[in-house]
């Protein structure tokens, strides 16, 4: 029985990486398509923008975007991670993400007010992030927790002419 329970245990980590992976990909992809949106309606409703500016800028937000989708695969690609480890790391590429977006050099207001909702829009994908972490957690917790009920001794179970006669 031991040997069964060490084979749950391992594919529901497999499983829970493998939520995780899958989790983390899609809000990458979500929230890169989400800033490349943001930058574009924006630019595209202030006409007075320079081509070259907004060039440059697009390539900085490029290279930021690339440091937190690096920094995110790297945190769930270790193999023995916890869901508390997930969020503070998460937290922390959160962190030097806004501050990176706070240190670009564009002076034109309009790049101060996409920054703006770059960084508001990434609390809110960071947060979706650690509550589907969250609920995978839970999800696999739940697994465990019913495989180890069906490796209790089952219960005696009397008929009910048993129960008439007084056999508890």
């Amino acid at each position: 029985m031991n040997n069964v329970n060490e084979q749950i245990q391992a594919k529901n980590q497999e499983i829970y990486q493998n939520k995780i992976a899958i989790d983390t990909n899609k809000n990458i992809e979500n929230f890169n398509i989400t800033v490349a949106n943001l930058i574009d309606i924006t630019a595209f409703k202030k006409k007075n923008i320079l081509k070259e500016n907004l060039k440059e800028y697009k390539e900085e937000i490029k290279k930021i975007l690339t440091k937190r989708s690096v920094g995110l695969l790297e945190a769930i690609s270790s193999s023995n991670i916890n869901h508390k480890k997930l969020d503070e790391l998460v937290d922390e590429i959160s962190k030097k993400f806004t501050e990176n977006i706070k240190n670009l050099s564009f002076e034109d207001k309009i790049f101060k007010d996409i920054n703006k909702k770059v960084e508001s829009e990434e609390k809110i994908k960071s947060q979706s992030l650690k509550n589907s972490y969250s609920e995978t957690k839970k999800y696999i917790d739940n697994i465990v927790n019913l495989s180890l009920s069906v490796q209790q001794e089952n219960p005696k179970v009397y008929s009910k002419k048993e129960q008439k006669n007084g056999v508890k």
